[in-house]
């Protein structure tokens, strides 16, 4: 896991000066022309370590074998188009996404080109093991770069209108970027081959007794789903089929979605499908992971198996085979409710006309669901801590907060906007419970998704941090978050768990216990023009600097909590705590 803060210089320098991100080398063989590739995983992806060279009659292979650039040693160049057939089966090519996953764990700029970088590539460390080699590409016609630059497709299309470009992550020298963009039809780059996920998903059937009809159901996190449209009809049920019912259930309006979940069965809440997306990935990892295998080169490593049925309004259905749209039970107001949309590019939660037509998934009840208009209420936190005490052997403070949770709650209203944050003490600590939103000073939203912005609040720079918080409150110190770390339980995973919000869990069931009604939500950071570890890692601003450059902070990750360091030009979320009096 890449970390938000550095935790100390003596980190950074050990870093910069050692490959400590190596590991050690797997191997594949293509089983369609017997090419045996090194693979190396870094992070949670594993990758080819070498370029791809298959060669078939109707793809194209390019090298520069006039400057050395030999097939064997640096692979072939191809079109967009053959970049996206030459993978053998279990590997694909990477989206943007992915390659953007990969550099927030080797690093950008300089450093990442270094742990990017083939040792035998002057300057280059390959700390992370990808031993990227410079085979330059071949553009208008012309090969160049070979010795200075590698350039590697992604399957993802630039945004910009009218173009036929498609993305690429480049490597030089001095950089790395994923935000390249070059052209589809007359370019050939480099291809490296990530991994397929294998399919996380537990299924089983459900029979639903009210018509006999049977559901596949899987695990997703600690979250339960059918994983197929509902296909119940029943007199007062307002409905439109599908072209496929059998496979893509019905349609419904928002109001009779409400009534078609089976006993023991619930429509999914707003914040329960921000959930789904958090064990899944979002974008392109997330749309590529919910959808079936059928559809558009879905991958359905959750098991979900989302099909494009597509939507109905009055003026009529459209949609189909295109996208497919899920209601949730959380209104937005008296004429539109939010629910879950996926396409082959993308998946988000929105908002869109009650009256409309739209699938609906059933998600299980459970006996600790979260309140869907408050997930960071008191309800919550005493049922959690009622079900699942914090053991700690060492820490008299930590157990005192597993066993009588004393965050007392309130709320103060901010009268520059009208704002109104729920707040806690925490000892001798008053601390809002909620990421601050206050929109006077330069500030980012999470994920680049203003949706975002009720629920995690803004991202911001260091300099606009100490500016933002409201009269009466102010932007901790370091000491004040040492403070709280030691009352929560210190720089471990009880620590952690402990200011995680209850909503914040990952695919393991690494739930956030929340017994501090902390409330932490996993906002990530906005960093050089990209966003990252949206629904993974927390990390706040302190008021402490360190030098001219870099300032400390607190970083919530999965199995810890710990202050450090990071480039004040980086934007985190921010947490007032209350002036003493």
């Amino acid at each position: 896991m890449y970390h938000l803060w550095l935790k100390s210089a003596v980190f950074l320098l050990l870093l910069t000066a050692s490959p400590a991100l190596a590991q050690e080398y797997g191997s594949f063989t293509d089983s369609r022309d017997g090419t045996t590739y090194k693979t190396v995983q870094i992070g949670n992806q594993i990758w080819f370590a070498e370029n791809v060279k298959y060669i078939a009659d109707d793809i194209a292979c390019r090298s520069d074998a006039k400057h050395g650039a030999s097939v064997k040693n640096y692979g072939c160049l191809y079109s967009w188009a053959d970049a996206q057939k030459v993978c053998p089966a279990g590997f694909h090519l990477p989206s943007k996404v992915e390659f953007s996953r990969l550099l927030v764990h080797v690093g950008e700029g300089q450093e990442g080109s270094e742990n990017l970088r083939a040792s035998s590539w002057k300057g280059g460390k390959n700390g992370s093991g990808f031993s990227a080699l410079p085979a330059g590409a071949f553009k208008a016609d012309n090969f160049a770069s070979f010795g200075s630059a590698a350039y590697f497709w992604t399957v993802s299309k630039c945004s910009k209108e009218g173009n036929n470009d498609a993305y690429s992550m480049t490597i030089a020298q001095g950089s790395v970027s994923a935000k390249s963009c070059n052209s589809e039809g007359t370019d050939f780059l480099s291809v490296r081959c990530i991994k397929d996920a294998e399919e996380s998903g537990k299924l089983n059937i459900f029979t639903d007794r009210r018509d006999g009809n049977k559901y596949k159901t899987v695990e997703i996190g600690n979250q339960i789903w059918l994983a197929e449209n509902m296909k119940y009809i029943a007199d007062g049920i307002d409905y439109k089929s599908t072209k496929k019912p059998n496979e893509y259930g019905y349609l419904y309006k928002f109001d009779d979605a409400k009534k078609v979940c089976p006993s023991g069965w619930h429509l999914p809440s707003r914040v329960e499908f921000d959930r789904l997306l958090t064990s899944v990935g979002k974008e392109e990892t997330g749309s590529d992971n919910l959808r079936h295998r059928k559809w558009d080169k879905g991958k359905n490593v959750s098991g979900f198996g989302a099909l494009p049925a597509g939507k109905c309004e009055k003026k009529g259905c459209s949609s189909a085979e295109v996208a497919a749209y899920f209601w949730s039970s959380t209104e937005q107001n008296k004429k539109n409710a939010y629910g879950l949309y996926v396409d082959a590019g993308k998946t988000i939660v929105n908002s869109g006309k009650s009256a409309s037509y739209l699938s609906v998934r059933c998600i299980k009840d459970t006996n600790n669901e979260e309140p869907e208009k408050s997930p960071l209420s008191n309800a919550a936190l005493q049922s959690t801590a009622a079900k699942d005490p914090v053991q700690s052997k060492n820490n008299n403070a930590a157990s005192q907060v597993a066993s009588e949770p004393k965050a007392a709650e309130g709320f103060f209203t901010d009268s520059r906007d009208g704002h109104k944050y729920k707040i806690m003490q925490i000892e001798e600590q008053t601390w809002m419970a909620e990421n601050l939103r206050y929109s006077g000073v330069k500030h980012y939203s999470v994920d680049g998704d203003s949706k975002n912005d009720a629920v995690y609040g803004f991202l911001y720079e260091w300099q606009e941090a100490k500016q933002a918080c409201p009269v009466g409150w102010h932007l901790p110190s370091e000491e004040d978050f040492e403070d709280l770390i030691d009352y929560v339980g210190g720089d471990n995973k009880t620590g952690a768990e402990n200011l995680r919000a209850t909503i914040w869990s990952y695919a393991d069931d690494q739930s956030g216990k929340e017994m501090t009604g902390f409330g932490a939500l996993p906002a990530g950071l906005y960093l050089a023009g990209d966003y990252y570890n949206f629904g993974e890692d927390a990390g706040f601003w302190s008021s402490t600097e360190e030098d001219s450059s870099n300032a400390y902070g607190l970083s919530i990750e999965k199995r810890s909590v710990y202050l450090g360091s990071g480039a004040k030009t980086g934007a985190f979320s921010v947490r007032c705590l209350k002036d003493s009096p």
